[in-house]
């Protein structure tokens, strides 16, 4: 929540999280505003070339989306296809690890590193666990609403833009 709230100051090269090289990604109100993303995208590629599937759709139902994305490629189905969970969503044991390793990974590119010794993936690796992140309800209860308000005319905007029902997400 407070990372939510520090986008001002980050516009402002203030409050600025150690490792984070470019602050235009902490701006979460714009990175995370679809509808305006996907019109951009719809300004310069035609609506009939382009298929929008939302991880909503491919969670309910990943056939029914396979095939619909088939059929748009214009492409025949495969037979025996499996929809197993190979990449499943990790969870850090300690952020500040996290943090380090990425703050590190970045360092090494800004120099010039381009060999690798795999300590940082072994580390990853090991500071990662299956699962999904331990959610405060108390904070949720207080931030879904302001995420839902401030991004209630961009959910609009996509769910034209895409047609597609996301009364879900607001």
């Amino acid at each position: 929540m407070d990372a939510w709230y520090a986008q001002d100051d980050r516009r402002h090269g203030k409050n600025l999280p150690i490792t984070s090289l470019d602050r235009r990604k902490l701006y979460y109100g714009e990175v995370c505003s679809l509808g305006l993303q996907v019109e951009k995208l719809l300004r310069i590629v035609p609506r009939s070339q382009v298929h929008f599937i939302t991880l909503d759709e491919l969670s309910l139902d990943p056939q029914f989306t396979y095939n619909r994305l088939l059929s748009f490629l214009d492409l025949t189905p495969f037979n025996d296809l499996t929809f197993n969970i190979v990449n499943e969503k990790k969870v850090r044991r300690s952020l500040f690890v996290h943090q380090i390793s990425l703050w590190l990974q970045k360092l090494k590119g800004f120099v010039g590193v381009s060999k690798s010794l795999g300590i940082l993936a072994r580390v990853n690796r090991i500071n990662s666990v299956s699962g999904r992140p331990v959610v405060d309800e108390d904070e949720l209860k207080i931030l879904l609403p302001i995420l839902k308000n401030h991004f209630r005319t961009d959910v609009q905007l996509l769910e034209k833009l895409i047609d597609k029902d996301l009364s879900e997400w607001k």
